[in-house]
């Protein structure tokens, strides 16, 4: 296996040093499995992104995207929701 150094470098150089989920500039980025190491995904270069640590960890073993990001406000009082409804 490379030094996971060098595969970083190569991925900053590809991607560029935005979260591929959520587009966002990243401070410290992680490597993201597309197709995760539990799901018989691999450590080729195809198969990995850079992420940031928050959509890397709410993505957990998914396959798909992130969970969407939820704030408190509309966690609690589901407003989110009931103006969805109106909306129909």
């Amino acid at each position: 296996m490379k030094p996971r150094w060098r595969t970083r470098e190569k991925l900053l150089a590809r991607d560029g040093n935005l979260c591929y989920w959520c587009g966002a500039p990243m401070v410290e980025p992680t490597i993201e499995h597309l197709i995760p190491r539990s799901r018989g995904g691999t450590y080729r270069m195809s198969n990995l992104r850079l992420a940031c640590s928050s959509c890397n960890y709410l993505r957990g073993a998914d396959l798909g995207p992130p969970a969407p990001r939820v704030g408190p406000a509309e966690a609690s009082d589901g407003a989110a929701f009931a103006d969805m409804e109106g909306r129909q």
